[in-house]
């Protein structure tokens, strides 16, 4: 399976996501490797400071990949199994060969209008990609949400669900936790930290993504 985490608008916590997933699937054994698609290298410097500062935890592969990667991802998935990929905050050549290739591709936003409105332009990435992939499944999930912001959140969906039904979003919500920043300096998910909260959260979701590609 190969799962792309991805938007067009930077700040929404691909990464985190990312290499979150990567912690848990590595706690149940899964076997996963992350393909860091973004110039940024979050992943990747994710990757490096798990193995030098958490030798501990289980070992997630993270390898950068640029341009035209669409034949390594399939022959990543064939070695793994799983394949999580992480790609830039933008349209990209690198995106475009994820969405192409992947069995899911899931798309955070916060509540705010930018992220809200920066859907349009995924949702216009997504016909290109399904008329090469029409066996693509396309999911949302909010991430980075205040606790205090109920009414705010309850809103993003109804606009979501209204504007864009081709990106159903995940019941599940990540919210802005300090757990999620702090485990990023030591390579570690939430499910191995303390905050108790954000791992039973992200657990939760994590489930809603295995049980939909069931």
């Amino acid at each position: 399976m190969i799962i792309t985490i991805g938007s067009t608008k930077g700040g929404v916590g691909k990464s985190s996501l990312t290499v979150n997933l990567a912690a848990e699937l590595a706690r149940q054994e899964v076997r996963c490797v992350i393909v860091d698609a973004d110039p940024t290298a979050t992943s990747e410097t994710w990757g490096r400071d798990r193995g030098e500062r958490s030798p501990e935890c289980p070992h997630v592969t993270v390898t950068p990949l640029r341009g035209a990667i669409r034949n390594t991802l399939m022959d990543l998935e064939e070695a793994y199994g799983t394949v999580l990929v992480d790609v830039g905050g933008h349209d990209s050549q690198e995106f475009r060969q994820a969405g192409v290739t992947s069995d899911l591709l899931i798309i955070p936003a916060t509540t705010s209008q930018p992220d809200l409105d920066s859907l349009e332009k995924v949702s216009g990435l997504l016909e290109d990609f399904k008329t090469f992939n029409p066996q693509l499944n396309v999911r949302g999930v909010f991430n980075r949400i205040e606790n205090w912001s109920d009414g705010r959140l309850k809103e993003a969906r109804a606009y979501v669900s209204g504007d864009f039904p081709e990106i159903p979003f995940y019941d599940a919500v990540l919210h802005d936790r300090k757990a999620y920043q702090d485990v990023m300096r030591v390579g570690k998910g939430v499910i191995e930290w303390t905050d108790y909260k954000a791992k039973a959260e992200f657990q939760v979701l994590v489930k809603e993504i295995v049980d939909g590609q069931a």
